[in-house]
Protein backbone atom coordinates (compact mmCIF):
# COMPACT_ATOMS: atom_id res chain seq x y z
CA UNK A 1 0.00 0.00 0.00
CA UNK A 2 1.35 3.40 -0.92
CA UNK A 3 1.21 5.83 1.97
CA UNK A 4 -0.68 8.51 0.04
CA UNK A 5 -3.59 6.22 -0.87
CA UNK A 6 -6.93 6.82 0.86
CA UNK A 7 -8.49 3.40 1.54
CA UNK A 8 -12.03 2.66 2.77
CA UNK A 9 -11.85 0.39 5.82
CA UNK A 10 -15.43 0.57 7.18
CA UNK A 11 -18.65 1.61 5.42
CA UNK A 12 -20.21 3.30 8.46
CA UNK A 13 -23.86 3.30 9.49
CA UNK A 14 -25.04 6.38 7.63
CA UNK A 15 -28.75 6.70 6.93
CA UNK A 16 -30.77 9.01 4.73
CA UNK A 17 -31.31 11.44 7.62
CA UNK A 18 -29.83 14.93 7.35
CA UNK A 19 -27.46 15.72 10.24
CA UNK A 20 -27.69 18.93 12.25
CA UNK A 21 -24.05 18.60 13.30
CA UNK A 22 -20.97 16.66 12.20
CA UNK A 23 -17.85 15.61 14.04
CA UNK A 24 -14.69 14.75 12.07
CA UNK A 25 -11.97 12.68 13.74
CA UNK A 26 -8.39 11.95 12.73
CA UNK A 27 -6.17 9.55 14.69
CA UNK A 28 -2.44 9.17 14.09
CA UNK A 29 -0.77 5.83 14.88
CA UNK A 30 2.87 4.82 15.17
CA UNK A 31 2.40 1.26 13.89
CA UNK A 32 0.11 -0.96 11.82
CA UNK A 33 -0.91 -3.27 14.69
CA UNK A 34 -2.39 -0.45 16.76
CA UNK A 35 -4.18 0.95 13.71
CA UNK A 36 -5.76 -2.47 13.08
CA UNK A 37 -6.84 -2.71 16.74
CA UNK A 38 -8.57 0.66 16.37
CA UNK A 39 -10.36 -0.51 13.22
CA UNK A 40 -11.62 -3.56 15.15
CA UNK A 41 -12.97 -1.30 17.92
CA UNK A 42 -14.70 0.94 15.36
CA UNK A 43 -16.13 -2.14 13.58
CA UNK A 44 -17.62 -3.41 16.87
CA UNK A 45 -19.12 0.02 17.56
CA UNK A 46 -20.65 0.13 14.07
CA UNK A 47 -22.19 -3.33 14.59
CA UNK A 48 -23.67 -2.29 17.94
CA UNK A 49 -25.12 0.92 16.48
CA UNK A 50 -26.86 -1.05 13.71
CA UNK A 51 -28.78 -3.09 16.31
CA UNK A 52 -29.79 -0.09 18.44
CA UNK A 53 -30.14 3.10 16.36
CA UNK A 54 -29.23 6.31 18.16
CA UNK A 55 -29.55 10.04 17.42
CA UNK A 56 -26.24 9.75 15.52
CA UNK A 57 -24.61 7.67 12.77
CA UNK A 58 -20.99 6.74 12.16
CA UNK A 59 -19.63 8.01 8.86
CA UNK A 60 -17.44 5.75 6.76
CA UNK A 61 -13.87 5.19 7.97
CA UNK A 62 -10.84 5.61 5.73
CA UNK A 63 -7.14 5.31 6.29
CA UNK A 64 -4.15 6.99 4.74
CA UNK A 65 -0.85 5.50 5.82
CA UNK A 66 -0.93 5.34 9.62
CA UNK A 67 -3.87 7.74 9.97
CA UNK A 68 -7.56 6.89 10.40
CA UNK A 69 -10.33 9.33 9.48
CA UNK A 70 -13.98 8.96 10.45
CA UNK A 71 -16.89 11.05 11.55
CA UNK A 72 -20.20 11.21 13.36
CA UNK A 73 -23.46 12.57 11.97
CA UNK A 74 -25.62 14.03 14.76
CA UNK A 75 -29.40 14.37 14.40
CA UNK A 76 -30.41 16.02 17.69
CA UNK A 77 -28.79 19.33 18.63
CA UNK A 78 -29.25 18.90 22.38
CA UNK A 79 -27.84 15.36 22.25
CA UNK A 80 -24.88 16.66 20.23
CA UNK A 81 -24.20 19.42 22.77
CA UNK A 82 -24.39 16.88 25.61
CA UNK A 83 -22.28 14.13 23.98
CA UNK A 84 -19.89 15.81 21.53
CA UNK A 85 -16.96 15.67 23.96
CA UNK A 86 -17.69 12.21 25.39
CA UNK A 87 -14.44 10.96 23.82
CA UNK A 88 -12.62 12.86 26.61
CA UNK A 89 -14.14 10.71 29.38
CA UNK A 90 -12.45 7.90 31.34
CA UNK A 91 -14.34 5.11 29.55
CA UNK A 92 -13.13 6.29 26.16
CA UNK A 93 -9.61 6.66 27.59
CA UNK A 94 -9.71 2.94 28.41
CA UNK A 95 -10.86 2.18 24.87
CA UNK A 96 -8.02 4.27 23.45
CA UNK A 97 -5.54 2.36 25.62
CA UNK A 98 -6.74 -0.89 24.01
CA UNK A 99 -5.04 0.30 20.80
CA UNK A 100 -2.15 2.05 22.58
CA UNK A 101 -3.43 5.55 21.93
CA UNK A 102 -4.49 8.59 23.92
CA UNK A 103 -6.44 11.77 23.35
CA UNK A 104 -3.22 13.52 22.29
CA UNK A 105 -3.22 11.39 19.10
CA UNK A 106 -6.65 12.68 18.07
CA UNK A 107 -7.74 15.71 16.08
CA UNK A 108 -11.48 16.28 16.61
CA UNK A 109 -13.49 18.98 14.84
CA UNK A 110 -17.18 19.74 15.39
CA UNK A 111 -19.43 21.51 12.89
CA UNK A 112 -23.03 22.58 13.39
CA UNK A 113 -24.77 22.26 10.05
CA UNK A 114 -28.40 23.11 10.68
CA UNK A 115 -30.23 24.42 13.72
Amino acid sequence: MREEEMILVLPGTESERIPIAITKVEIVFTNEDDLKKCIAVLRDSDAQLKTDPKPYDWQFTVRKGLKIYFGVNWFDLNFFKEKKDVFENKQHGSIFQSFNSSIENFVVRHYIEYH
